[in-house]
């Protein structure tokens, strides 16, 4: 039969005092070579005790300590950077997919209220388009007025507003949710100029920078599928007498 364990001490260690922390450091002369980081939290001491010496050698360790701390920070920033810039990747691909995976354009409206909001960490999504002849298929979505395509994005294909995006044109009774938000052109060759609008109440993240090409991506794709659905649709036509 197995012995009972002694109870086990959980008490927090007494803090080590300056001597025994001299007498280990002194016991153990490898510890800063293995840990010579713990040496830039530490004071160097100045080698003229007498006042009005100036001490170069301590003002380089300064600001060596002071260098060493702030390409700790970059360093840091950039990584965090490059790990949301990664998984902003990740999700326009997968957006990306999910129109592709999408049939028809009735089958795309609810991936757009559902899907790509939760995906892209989203509060609304607006898919919308100028009239025209061949508008049938796309009677489901949103429809402006002529010329407001250019109106909103100008001479550009993708638009980031970061700060009060929430354009009621666009956006209609959303528009009091949107903070933020980007507007993406759309110019599938066989249907009418439309656009993509991406709203959130927060901010929109790592759409900045790179995000930018990445929602020029994204445009891209639904352009070819939009022209892949209008050519289905005007193929599915009954043939006029």
């Amino acid at each position: 039969m197995t012995p009972p364990r002694a109870p086990t001490d959980t008490s927090p260690l007494p803090a080590a005092n300056e001597e025994q922390v001299v007498a280990y450091l002194r016991g153990h002369p490898g510890f800063l070579q293995r840990h010579a980081d713990v040496l830039v939290h530490q004071t160097p001491p100045s080698r003229f005790k007498e006042g009005g010496v100036a001490d170069l050698q301590s003002y380089m360790i300064e600001r060596l300590q002071h260098d060493g701390a702030a390409l700790r920070k970059i360093t840091e920033e950039l990584a965090t950077a490059t790990r949301q810039q990664a998984r902003l990747v990740r999700r326009i691909h997968e957006a990306a997919l999910l129109l592709l995976s999408c049939r028809d354009a009735a089958a795309v409206q609810p991936m757009l209220t559902e899907d790509l909001p939760n995906l892209l960490d989203l509060d609304v999504v607006i898919l919308g388009f100028e009239p025209d002849d061949q508008l049938q298929p796309f009677l489901g979505f949103t429809r402006f007025p002529p010329g407001m395509v250019d109106r909103v994005l100008g001479l550009a294909d993708v638009v980031l507003r970061p700060i009060g995006g929430g354009d009621p044109v666009v956006f209609g009774p959303a528009a009091g949710l949107v903070k933020a938000a980007a507007v993406i052109r759309l110019t599938p060759p066989l249907g009418p100029p439309g656009l993509l609008a991406l709203g959130s109440r927060d901010d929109l993240g790592g759409f900045g920078g790179q995000g930018t090409e990445l929602l020029s991506f994204l445009g891209r794709v639904l352009e070819c599928c939009l022209d892949h659905w209008m050519a289905a649709a005007i193929f599915a036509r009954p043939a006029s007498d």
